[in-house]
């Protein structure tokens, strides 16, 4: 038939023929439409029309058409039942998963928690500790102290576990700082038993630095005071080690100006081990230079500055060094006028041999600018240095 037949052919059809949503319906649902369907869903459909049927004295015939009504409606046989949803779908199955599903996750988290008997012990696991976190993260106040409470005795196995570390980091960011109390605490205990696993041996661990580490951020001055005092029993061994050189770095930022001062004191001597290259881990003492020659009162960064001027080559040879690169240029920040035209002429004497090093091009940068905010400079030098 050819094509404008067929499509003409196709339209009297469809004027004829019901064409409604009925054709999305399951199969057994569509057969309805059918003549001499029968409802395999419901049993009971062909003996309520025997029913009905008998009791009228009427009878109907196999062979009659389908009862059909207007285009867009439903053609169902006057015998066929009317569609209802049955028990078999699983509806309300289905509609309880999604109330379920909507639940948000830190509610599933939390709800979950509440069954948990010993939080310390999923502390410890590698995915148990993420819910722990996501827990303090998500709970009320009154959530997170019950759960902190099942922590308490537990902070110095957790600051050596390389997971439970973070749910004590998690319950110092999360709650409020008396709150966190216990844990320093604990800290203090653990120094009264036995002086050589204190404080100051936590602060050069590999995990329990980060814990000291966001006790400084998030507890004040005067409550971290005696943990703070407990640390710099051994200042120079914090300064030169690979984790403990961070702690003392926190301290010179969030400590109060007496630990400042005391810790710029401390440093001013080291100046000249670190010009002799004689001390061990002489890069980790240039980066808590750079830190107390950010955070210090101007007078003890006018100290600082004027220790490693005076030291023959030591301004050069640190200004070539990862660490050492920003520490020089604040030198050049924190110097008095004096001593500023001493470091000037002693970079500008190593200016070829400076031009050769990365770090060693951005202090030659620094010798025609302006002085500028230390907090800002250390901030955008880390960033372009790598420090």
């Amino acid at each position: 038939m050819p094509f404008p037949a067929r499509a003409l052919a196709s339209r009297l059809r469809n004027q004829t023929e019901t064409q409604s949503w009925a054709g999305f319906l399951p199969p057994e649902l569509q057969r309805l439409r059918e003549p001499n369907a029968v409802d395999e869903r419901l049993p009971s459909a062909t003996s309520t029309a025997a029913t009905s049927s008998s009791a009228t004295g009427s009878t109907l015939c196999a062979d009659a058409p389908p009862f059909h009504h207007s285009r867009g409606s439903l053609a169902l046989r006057p015998e066929a039942p009317a569609f209802t949803l049955g028990t078999d779908t699983g509806y309300s199955e289905g509609l309880a998963a999604k109330e379920m599903a909507a639940e948000t996750k830190p509610q599933k988290e939390m709800s979950s928690l509440n069954r948990v008997v010993d939080i310390w012990e999923l502390s410890k696991d590698k995915a148990g500790c993420r819910v722990v976190q996501e827990a303090f993260e998500a709970g009320p106040d009154k959530e997170r102290l019950r759960l902190a409470e099942q922590l308490k005795g537990h902070v110095w196995e957790a600051l050596r576990c390389p997971h439970a570390n973070y749910v004590i980091q998690k319950v110092i960011t999360t709650t409020r700082p008396q709150d966190s109390q216990f844990i320093i605490d604990e800290l203090l205990q653990g120094s009264r038993v036995d002086a050589a696993s204190g404080p100051a041996w936590v602060a050069r661990h590999r995990y329990g630095c980060r814990v000291v580490e966001r006790l400084l951020e998030h507890c004040p001055a005067a409550q971290a005071k005696l943990l703070i005092d407990s640390i710099l029993i051994e200042p120079v061994q914090l300064c030169t080690h690979p984790y403990g050189n961070y702690v003392m770095q926190h301290i010179l930022e969030h400590g109060s100006p007496e630990h400042k001062h005391i810790i710029c004191g401390l440093l001013e001597p080291l100046a000249k081990t670190l010009g002799g290259g004689s001390l061990q881990g002489s890069e980790y003492v240039c980066a808590v230079f750079g830190k107390a020659l950010c955070h210090g009162s101007p007078e003890d960064r006018a100290r600082l500055a004027r220790s490693v001027i005076l030291v023959p080559r030591l301004l050069t040879d640190i200004a070539c060094t990862r660490h050492g690169h920003v520490t020089a240029k604040l030198v050049l920040q924190a110097a008095d006028c004096e001593h500023l035209g001493m470091a000037q002429s002693q970079l500008a004497a190593k200016a070829d041999f400076l031009r050769q090093s990365r770090y060693g091009r951005f202090v030659i940068a620094c010798l025609d600018q302006p002085p500028t905010d230390t907090g800002a400079l250390a901030r955008s030098s880390q960033r372009a240095g790598g420090a």
